[in-house]
C-alpha cells in the first residue's frame, strides 16, 4: 500500500470513470450500439452536459501517468503533449478526411465517426489545469 499514493490513485480512478462514462452514458452509448439498440438514449437530460468528461479524463490521467513515468519531471511538457494531441484529434473531426489520404484507415474511421465539440476543447484545457494542480500538490 506504500506505493498507492494520491498521485497514482487519482489518475487511475479518473481514467476508469472516464472509460465507464464513455461506454455507458456518452450519446450514443457504445454498449447500446454493441447490443444492437439503435435509438438508446440515457435516462437523464443532463447527460449531455457531461459528454466531454472522457476528454478531461484522458488528458488529466495521461498527463499524470507520463509525469509519473518520467519520475515527476517534465510536468508541463507532459500536459502540453497530451493537451495538444487531444486538441488536434478534436479539430480534425471538423474536416473532411478524404482529402488526407495519408491518414491510416483505422484513424480515419475515428474521425468519420467522431463529432467535433467545443466543449471537448474546453474540458481539455480544464484537464490541463487540474493536472498541473495535482502535480503541484503531490511533488
Amino acid at each position: 500500500m506504500k506505493y498507492l499514493t494520491l498521485d497514482i490513485l487519482l489518475p487511475i480512478i479518473v481514467f476508469i470513470l472516464g472509460i465507464g462514462f464513455y461506454y455507458f452514458f456518452r450519446e450514443p452509448t457504445i454498449v447500446a450500439h454493441y447490443l444492437g439498440i439503435k435509438d438508446y438514449h440515457t435516462t437523464s437530460e443532463y447527460t449531455i452536459y457531461f459528454n466531454s468528461f472522457p476528454s478531461l479524463a484522458h488528458v488529466f490521467s495521461f498527463s499524470l501517468f507520463t509525469w509519473l513515468l518520467l519520475e515527476k519531471s517534465y510536468g508541463n511538457s507532459s500536459i502540453l503533449f497530451w493537451g495538444i494531441l487531444n486538441i488536434i484529434f478534436e479539430v480534425i473531426q471538423m474536416i473532411d478526411t478524404d482529402s488526407l489520404p495519408w491518414i491510416p484507415q483505422v484513424i480515419d474511421q475515428y474521425f468519420i465517426q467522431g463529432t467535433y465539440s467545443h466543449w471537448d476543447i474546453i474540458f481539455i484545457f480544464l484537464a490541463a489545469v487540474c493536472a498541473k494542480g495535482v502535480m503541484n500538490l503531490t511533488s
